[in-house]
Protein backbone atom coordinates (compact mmCIF):
# COMPACT_ATOMS: atom_id res chain seq x y z
CA UNK A 1 0.00 0.00 0.00
CA UNK A 2 1.41 3.19 -0.70
CA UNK A 3 2.49 5.67 1.78
CA UNK A 4 -0.56 8.45 1.66
CA UNK A 5 0.93 11.58 0.02
CA UNK A 6 0.10 13.86 3.14
CA UNK A 7 2.66 11.54 4.86
CA UNK A 8 4.95 12.03 2.61
CA UNK A 9 4.68 15.85 2.80
CA UNK A 10 4.93 15.51 6.75
CA UNK A 11 8.29 13.89 6.62
CA UNK A 12 9.75 15.88 3.79
CA UNK A 13 8.49 19.11 5.93
CA UNK A 14 10.37 17.62 9.03
CA UNK A 15 13.62 16.63 7.31
CA UNK A 16 14.06 19.87 5.18
CA UNK A 17 14.09 21.30 9.05
CA UNK A 18 16.56 19.14 10.22
CA UNK A 19 18.21 16.93 7.87
CA UNK A 20 21.23 17.95 6.41
CA UNK A 21 24.63 16.20 5.08
CA UNK A 22 25.49 12.52 4.77
CA UNK A 23 23.04 9.90 6.40
CA UNK A 24 21.14 6.32 5.98
CA UNK A 25 17.86 4.93 5.86
CA UNK A 26 16.48 1.57 6.86
CA UNK A 27 14.23 -0.28 4.59
CA UNK A 28 13.01 2.50 2.63
CA UNK A 29 11.59 0.36 -0.24
CA UNK A 30 9.18 2.36 -2.57
CA UNK A 31 8.49 5.31 0.20
CA UNK A 32 11.74 6.76 1.12
CA UNK A 33 11.73 10.15 3.37
CA UNK A 34 11.91 12.87 1.04
CA UNK A 35 15.05 14.82 1.45
CA UNK A 36 16.10 18.85 1.22
CA UNK A 37 18.77 19.58 -1.17
CA UNK A 38 21.65 19.69 1.39
CA UNK A 39 20.91 16.25 2.65
CA UNK A 40 22.17 13.24 0.98
CA UNK A 41 20.99 9.26 2.10
CA UNK A 42 22.35 5.95 1.16
CA UNK A 43 19.78 3.17 1.63
CA UNK A 44 20.01 0.33 3.74
CA UNK A 45 18.09 -2.95 3.43
CA UNK A 46 18.34 -6.29 4.77
CA UNK A 47 18.32 -8.01 1.29
CA UNK A 48 18.81 -7.25 -2.42
CA UNK A 49 16.79 -5.03 -4.70
CA UNK A 50 16.28 -8.71 -6.40
CA UNK A 51 15.36 -10.43 -3.14
CA UNK A 52 13.04 -7.61 -1.91
CA UNK A 53 11.40 -7.60 -5.21
CA UNK A 54 10.76 -11.87 -4.49
CA UNK A 55 9.88 -10.95 -0.98
CA UNK A 56 6.99 -8.48 -1.89
CA UNK A 57 5.86 -9.56 -5.48
CA UNK A 58 2.72 -7.55 -5.17
CA UNK A 59 4.75 -4.19 -5.27
CA UNK A 60 6.30 -2.75 -8.16
CA UNK A 61 9.95 -2.99 -8.08
CA UNK A 62 10.83 -0.57 -10.45
CA UNK A 63 9.73 1.45 -7.76
CA UNK A 64 12.12 0.52 -5.20
CA UNK A 65 15.02 2.97 -4.05
CA UNK A 66 18.26 1.03 -4.60
CA UNK A 67 19.99 -0.96 -2.17
CA UNK A 68 23.18 0.75 -1.81
CA UNK A 69 23.83 -1.02 1.60
CA UNK A 70 22.89 -4.77 2.11
CA UNK A 71 23.04 -5.08 6.50
CA UNK A 72 21.35 -6.01 9.79
CA UNK A 73 19.14 -2.62 10.02
CA UNK A 74 19.04 -3.17 14.17
CA UNK A 75 23.12 -3.50 14.16
CA UNK A 76 24.42 -1.36 11.33
CA UNK A 77 27.40 -3.20 11.49
CA UNK A 78 28.38 -2.13 8.38
CA UNK A 79 28.35 1.80 9.61
CA UNK A 80 31.22 2.98 11.32
CA UNK A 81 30.19 4.89 14.39
CA UNK A 82 29.52 8.72 14.59
CA UNK A 83 29.81 8.19 10.71
CA UNK A 84 26.36 9.45 10.04
CA UNK A 85 24.89 13.39 10.11
CA UNK A 86 21.61 11.04 9.82
CA UNK A 87 20.30 8.17 10.18
CA UNK A 88 16.08 7.54 9.23
CA UNK A 89 14.07 4.40 10.42
CA UNK A 90 10.77 4.37 9.17
CA UNK A 91 8.05 2.49 10.39
CA UNK A 92 11.17 -0.42 11.59
CA UNK A 93 11.53 -0.14 15.59
CA UNK A 94 8.04 -1.06 16.22
CA UNK A 95 9.26 -4.66 14.30
CA UNK A 96 12.71 -5.02 15.89
CA UNK A 97 13.49 -7.69 18.54
CA UNK A 98 15.53 -5.48 20.89
CA UNK A 99 13.78 -1.72 20.09
CA UNK A 100 16.02 -0.16 22.70
CA UNK A 101 19.21 -2.08 21.58
CA UNK A 102 18.37 -0.52 18.16
CA UNK A 103 17.95 2.42 19.39
CA UNK A 104 21.61 2.43 21.17
CA UNK A 105 22.85 0.95 18.49
CA UNK A 106 21.64 3.68 16.01
CA UNK A 107 22.59 6.39 18.25
CA UNK A 108 26.62 5.63 18.38
CA UNK A 109 25.86 6.00 14.60
CA UNK A 110 25.88 9.84 14.25
CA UNK A 111 28.16 12.05 16.10
CA UNK A 112 26.15 14.79 19.01
CA UNK A 113 24.48 17.12 17.19
CA UNK A 114 23.55 14.24 14.52
CA UNK A 115 19.13 13.58 13.84
CA UNK A 116 17.96 9.96 14.43
CA UNK A 117 14.20 10.13 12.28
CA UNK A 118 11.77 7.67 13.07
CA UNK A 119 8.28 7.35 12.29
CA UNK A 120 6.32 4.70 14.33
CA UNK A 121 2.79 3.58 12.89
CA UNK A 122 -0.42 5.45 14.32
CA UNK A 123 -1.92 2.68 16.44
CA UNK A 124 -5.63 3.81 16.07
CA UNK A 125 -5.47 3.11 12.10
CA UNK A 126 -3.29 0.23 12.08
CA UNK A 127 -3.72 -3.34 11.68
CA UNK A 128 -2.74 -4.08 15.45
CA UNK A 129 -5.22 -1.44 16.85
CA UNK A 130 -6.63 -4.21 19.05
CA UNK A 131 -3.48 -5.36 20.22
CA UNK A 132 -2.28 -4.55 24.10
CA UNK A 133 0.67 -1.68 24.61
CA UNK A 134 4.22 -3.79 25.04
CA UNK A 135 4.79 -2.88 28.61
CA UNK A 136 8.26 -1.68 29.27
CA UNK A 137 9.28 -4.28 31.43
CA UNK A 138 9.50 -6.67 28.41
CA UNK A 139 11.36 -3.91 26.17
CA UNK A 140 14.61 -3.47 29.06
CA UNK A 141 13.71 -7.81 29.30
CA UNK A 142 14.87 -7.87 25.59
CA UNK A 143 17.49 -5.75 25.97
CA UNK A 144 18.87 -7.77 28.60
CA UNK A 145 19.20 -10.96 25.97
CA UNK A 146 18.62 -9.56 22.64
CA UNK A 147 15.05 -10.40 22.19
CA UNK A 148 15.76 -14.42 22.88
CA UNK A 149 13.75 -15.05 25.58
CA UNK A 150 10.41 -13.52 24.32
CA UNK A 151 11.57 -14.86 19.60
CA UNK A 152 8.96 -17.83 20.20
CA UNK A 153 6.33 -15.67 21.70
CA UNK A 154 6.51 -13.18 19.27
CA UNK A 155 6.81 -15.16 15.52
CA UNK A 156 3.49 -16.91 17.20
CA UNK A 157 1.58 -13.86 17.79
Amino acid sequence: MPVPAHILANRQRIAAGYLTGKGAEIGALDAPTPLPRHAQARYVDFRTVAELAAQYATLDAKRFVRVDLVDDGERLDRIGDRSLDFLIANHMLEQCEDPLGTLRGHQRKIPSGGWLFYAMPDMRSSFNADRPLTPFAHLVSDEADGGKASRLGHYLE
